[in-house]
């Protein structure tokens, strides 16, 4: 508790006024553990008049690295969303991202997270995450991910 009070006064800190130091958010969400960030953002909203530590990500940061540092703290919290998310990203538009695709299917297929993520993906994008992969991908890539769903 008293770690994770320190460490909301320091992204309070890191944020508060012009400019952001964009090293405490970096050094602070690399550094910790999943358990500990989750604790960090719950604790975050008590201290600082209910405010959301992923709303101040969202207004001091911008692009690829908000994206990063977003990805840190809601996957502490919710992996399984951020897996969702990571997948949706892969798969939407014109053309696939077969790397991103693998890495996220790969890289969480047997864990709790990818049983979320599979929850999470239907409820938020209204289709199964097996038939989207499904519908954008062929052959063995499409074999070899739909197993490791399986898997999950």
């Amino acid at each position: 508790p008293l770690r994770s009070t320190s460490d909301v006064e320091a992204f309070y800190k890191a944020a508060k006024g012009f400019g952001t130091d964009e090293t405490t958010f970096l050094r602070l969400l690399c550094s910790r553990s999943r358990k500990h960030l989750a604790a960090v953002a719950a604790r975050y909203p008590q201290l600082k008049k209910g405010k959301e530590l992923d709303d101040v990500i969202k207004s001091e940061f911008k692009g690829k690295l908000e994206d990063a540092l977003r990805y840190l703290l809601i996957g502490s919290i919710r992996m399984g969303k951020m897996v969702a998310k990571l997948i949706r990203h892969a798969i939407k538009g014109v053309g696939t991202n077969d790397e991103l695709l693998i890495v996220a299917v790969a890289m969480h297929h047997d864990t709790s997270a990818m049983r979320d993520a599979i929850i999470e993906y239907e409820e938020k994008y209204g289709k199964s995450m097996a038939a989207a992969i499904k519908g954008d991908t062929t052959g063995n890539l499409e074999a070899a991910l739909l197993a490791l769903l399986r898997l999950a």
